[in-house]
């Protein structure tokens, strides 16, 4: 019986009560360990071409540079071919049994005596409700935000600078700069809550790699958020709703969270009274300087963090929301900015609560000393 968009297979070889979920990576790194075995993979596959089969690749990149190297052979059944139109060229999960190829030798191994190969995530067609599309996106902001922060804290613990591959973030036995340890297996395989992370590495510069970017797109037919999102080593994620994010794109909180300037209606419908941030910074008594992070410092992090204060009626600050900035040095800014203290706003002589916008901006300067520096705020402009 045929199904849409699954291909199916009875194998006598295949008799584990289910399947051994796995990596592509680890399939191509380790193949003599899942020789023979029932095993999940997902991947980007490609049924084009001259090869009797298919492949599956890890990354979509991989693909479209031919490297075979990061990919796994896919005998092609009669229902992958009936749905070829799907599956081509897209992400999906595949069950089967795998076997080693030519020994030392990666992109030889293969994918036969398939159970199952369908679109990842969700039959085609079902899409998340609103909800759960913002529910997947915050996942994603926050996967984003971890891989940032691996990225510094990799770059400082090792010499070669920003990693060469998301891999090297991963968990390993040695937990060395093959295998950091700093994030979790999904994440470092580049799949995860139906987003394919695509991690870049800039160029080496004396030795060190200095840069690199980091795409976060929605797999097909998936429940995922529509939105694709981009970072890179200044910690900023942006957003694109239609297409592919890029260095040019608008930031992901101008975009969708927050205005690009405080929004000037003397009162809003909370009560609150919104203020410039020129004004609310004359009404400053007391400004807690924060310390530079250490981390930051070593891997030369500058930026700024702009944030969304409330302050209270008594003028001290009750509520601070992140707007933007890296994300080493977010904590940082917090922690200073909650002890500021304001002399309190009145209207017709009563005290009233206040919204505005505040920004720390930390800067090492040509000549950082050795010790943490302290960041030095001040109000946007």
């Amino acid at each position: 019986m045929a199904i849409a968009g699954v291909c199916l297979a009875r194998p006598a070889a295949a008799q584990q009560k289910s399947p051994e979920r796995v990596s592509l990576i680890r399939l191509v790194a380790s193949p003599e360990s899942y020789d023979g075995k029932l095993v999940e993979v997902s991947g980007y596959l490609v049924l084009a071409g001259s090869e009797t089969g298919g492949r599956l690749y890890a990354h979509r990149e991989d693909a479209e540079n031919s490297v075979l190297a990061n990919s796994i052979r896919v005998e092609r059944t009669e229902q992958m071919e009936a749905e070829k139109p799907q599956l081509d060229r897209n992400f999906v999960d595949v069950v089967g049994v795998f076997r080693q190829g030519e020994p030392g030798k990666k992109g030889t191994g293969l994918l036969h005596q398939i159970l199952s190969c369908k679109l990842q995530g969700a039959p085609p067609g079902e899409r998340a409700s609103p909800g759960e599309q913002a529910a997947v996106e915050a996942a994603v902001l926050r996967d984003l935000r971890t891989l940032n922060t691996a990225c510094v804290t990799y770059a400082v613990a090792y010499s070669i600078g920003y990693p060469l591959a998301l891999a090297n973030l991963g968990p390993s036995r040695l937990l060395d700069k093959n295998g950091a340890g700093l994030v979790d297996q999904e994440l470092a395989t580049g799949v995860k809550h139906g987003y394919q992370f695509t991690y870049t590495p800039g160029a080496r510069i004396a030795g060190r790699v200095q840069s690199y970017t980091l795409h976060a797109d929605p797999l097909g037919a998936i429940k995922a958020g529509p939105r694709h999102f981009f970072t890179d080593q200044t910690g900023v994620i942006r957003v694109n709703a239609s297409g592919r994010a890029g260095e040019r794109d608008k930031p992901y909180s101008d975009a969708s969270a927050a205005p690009s300037a405080p929004p000037t209606p003397p009162e809003q419908a909370s009560g609150r009274l919104v203020v410039s941030e020129e004004e609310q910074e004359a009404k400053l008594v007391k400004r807690v300087e924060p310390q530079y992070p250490e981390l930051a410092r070593q891997a030369r992090i500058q930026g700024t963090v702009r944030m969304r204060a409330m302050i209270a009626k008594d003028g001290t600050v009750e509520q601070l929301d992140v707007v933007s900035g890296h994300p080493i040095l977010v904590q940082a800014a917090i922690n200073a900015a909650k002890q500021w203290r304001y002399q309190p706003t009145e209207v017709n002589g009563q005290p009233v609560e206040v919204e505005t916008y505040i920004a720390v901006v930390f800067s090492l300067g040509s000549n950082p000393p050795p010790s943490a520096l302290p960041g030095k705020p001040q109000s946007l402009r």
